[in-house]
């Protein structure tokens, strides 16, 4: 019997999960997202063809920017395990497969939540449905932002190990929850994460006055386990975030809050789990309501009263909602709930939501949403009012939920045929392999989808975009830049046009400087031999007397260069590019983007990943000694 409970249980939660996935996950079609399309599958693509060609992960990025650090955004980092399904497979597809993986990982977590806090256990498979399937999956998937969902979907496990922490401290324990704040910082977005920070101290400072209004011992030392379990995290993630903090002090300020941050759809979790959520308050001091309700107060303050302050905190009111309905089925099922007080609950909010129907229908002009929601909500009414003693009443919860949920994540997730991901800029015809020695400046849109097809631009998308780079019209042949478009023809009489596209023109320089080169050419003895790798640029010449030696690559400070095996000195030169000296001669300089704080973090990472094995099999023995 408990077998098939168990399959049932999976069932609920997974053919969900994969009813919303289906249009990518078994078809030929692949998930799409505005920040993918612009910004990600290029770094996934450059990513995977530097690490299958030179044999190691990329730390530079060479053709964005005149060259920014790759490193430096946290978005997609290679260091998080599961980003590395990006090396594999094509982008798109990984894509989903990782928000697939995610949405299992925030079902599962908030089912075994609620389980922890001793709800049934169709209780717990309403929340952790209601909460995998939520209109926030959906949201984050239109808007491409894999790195906001995964802080969402760890933030019940680590909810669920500081109080598994606090109850019985443990090296298993405590090993998960370092592990489990490590993905999130490695994986997350940093605009998430000081509601998650804000999140466990709530919920430490909830079971400290619980315990103190039940008269229940509450085991203050518990919190010395748990502070270690994030010091270890935050060293998991040092190979990621050193870099990053060092770029951050040269990269332009990129402030502005993600575009999830403001969807206020993303609270929307289902009709039935958002009307049970009420049904808690009618004994506010059961159970962990007062810890969620205020949780979701908290979080929706910043996008009411500071809506330019970079945070997200809207997935922690729909992580509380969620919680919320779990523990409000669960006082249903026990029978908790007089059936008059139901009816009259039941009874206002219908008239509520009737009325709100109404003018959203005047405003907005969708019927169909709005009749699906008013049958949604009359469904849910029997449901509650009629069957919820009986064991079928949660089956019934469920498939409702489920259609409800998939229903409306359905039309706001984009789908597209591979094909569609495939085309290239419509002046790719016209240049040839010498796009690889050259830079292209796009001054008609900032997408970086031609870094696919090998073209390294002198503009991009996204952060980091370092402050020494703001270059002029002037200053293009200096980083060689040969192409152009633009919807105006430029000023200078360098400039030929060879393509146009409607109003767009590419123009082609009559003599363009290349990515390395000396500062006075009379001193050159033969043509510069130029070879780049994923994180290297070498540059073999003659000169007939000392020189200095020009790379078009952006300044930073992890640059080191070599000549005959020893370091040199690089310095900052003009717009901020690579000068070094050379001597007269033969000689052959060989730059490195090898920040020290990256290899530093390398190093603190591993120690810690180490450190947490070892805990873990101690943990382990203990265990098996503590049971023999």
């Amino acid at each position: 019997m408990m077998r098939y409970r168990w399959l049932g249980e999976s069932a609920a939660l997974l053919l969900p999960i994969l009813a919303v996935c289906a249009p990518f996950l078994f078809g030929s079609r692949s998930l799409d997202g505005r920040e993918f399309r612009s910004f990600f599958r290029s770094r996934a693509v450059y990513a995977q063809e530097m690490t299958s060609r030179d044999g190691e992960w990329p730390r530079w990025n060479g053709r964005q920017y005149a060259g920014t650090p790759f490193l430096g955004d946290l978005h997609g980092s290679l260091y998080y395990p599961p980003n590395l399904l990006f090396l594999d497979l094509p982008p798109e597809r990984a894509f989903g497969l990782l928000f697939v993986f995610h949405m299992l990982l925030a079902a599962i977590g908030m089912y075994r939540l609620g389980r922890y806090f001793e709800f049934r256990r169709s209780a717990a498979v309403l929340g952790g449905l209601a909460y995998g399937i939520s209109f926030s999956v959906a949201a984050h998937m239109s808007a491409g932002s894999l790195g906001h969902f995964v802080t969402p979907a760890m933030a019940p496990w680590v909810l669920l190990l500081i109080l598994r922490i606090l109850k019985r401290v443990s090296m298993f324990r405590i090993v998960l929850l370092a592990i489990a704040l490590g993905a999130v910082l490695l994986g997350g977005n940093p605009q998430d994460l000081p509601f998650l920070l804000l999140l466990c101290l709530g919920l430490v400072v909830w079971t400290a006055v619980d315990a103190g209004r039940r008269k229940r011992p509450w085991k203050k030392a518990a919190l010395g386990p748990i502070a270690v379990s994030a010091l270890l995290g935050l060293a998991l993630s040092l190979a990621s975030t050193l870099p990053a903090l060092e770029v951050r002090e040269y990269a332009v300020a990129a402030f502005a809050p993600a575009e999830v941050a403001r969807d206020w759809r993303i609270l929307y979790v289902g009709v039935l789990p958002t009307l049970v959520a009420i049904l808690p308050f009618q004994a506010p001091k059961r159970g962990p309501t007062l810890f969620f309700a205020a949780s979701a107060v908290a979080a929706a303050l910043p996008p009411l009263l500071l809506p330019r302050l970079p945070v997200c905190s809207l997935w922690v009111v729909a992580l509380s909602l969620c919680g919320l309905a779990a523990m409000g089925w669960d006082g249903l099922s026990r029978g908790r709930y007089a059936p008059r007080t139901l009816l009259r609950i039941f009874a206002v909010v219908g008239v509520l939501v009737a009325i709100a129907a109404g003018l959203f229908t005047w405003r907005s002009r969708l019927v169909p949403e709005t009749a699906a929601l008013l049958v949604l909500l009359g469904l849910t009414a029997l449901i509650v009012t009629k069957l919820h003693a009986r064991p079928i009443a949660i089956v019934a919860a469920v498939l409702l939920t489920s259609a409800d949920l998939c229903f409306f994540d359905a039309r706001e997730i984009r789908t597209v045929d591979d094909q569609d991901f495939a085309s290239p800029p419509w002046y790719a015809s016209r240049i040839g392999p010498e796009r690889w020695e050259y830079r292209l400046l796009d001054l008609t849109t900032q997408d970086a989808t031609p870094t696919i097809y090998g073209f390294r631009l002198a503009n991009g998308y996204g952060y980091p975009k370092l402050k020494s780079f703001s270059p002029t019209t002037d200053e293009l042949d200096e980083l060689n830049v040969r192409w152009i478009v633009t919807k105006q023809a430029p000023e200078s009489l360098h400039w030929n046009e060879i393509a146009r596209d409607g109003d767009r023109t590419l123009f082609e320089r009559k003599s363009p400087r290349r990515s390395a080169y000396l500062l006075a050419d009379g001193n050159l003895g033969s043509p510069l031999k130029i070879l780049r790798t994923a994180n290297s640029i070498e540059v073999e010449g003659r000169t007939y007397e000392p020189g200095k030696l020009v790379v078009s690559e952006s300044w930073m400070p992890g640059w080191k260069a070599y000549l005959a095996r020893r370091e040199i000195p690089v310095q900052k030169g003009g717009n901020a590019l690579l000068h070094v000296d050379i001597p007269a001669g033969d000689w052959y300089v060989t730059f490195r983007y090898e920040p020290d704080v990256h290899r530093i973090g390398r190093l603190v990472s591993s120690s810690a990943l180490a450190l947490l094995l070892a805990l873990l099999v101690a943990g382990m023995k203990r265990s098996k000694m503590a049971i023999s």
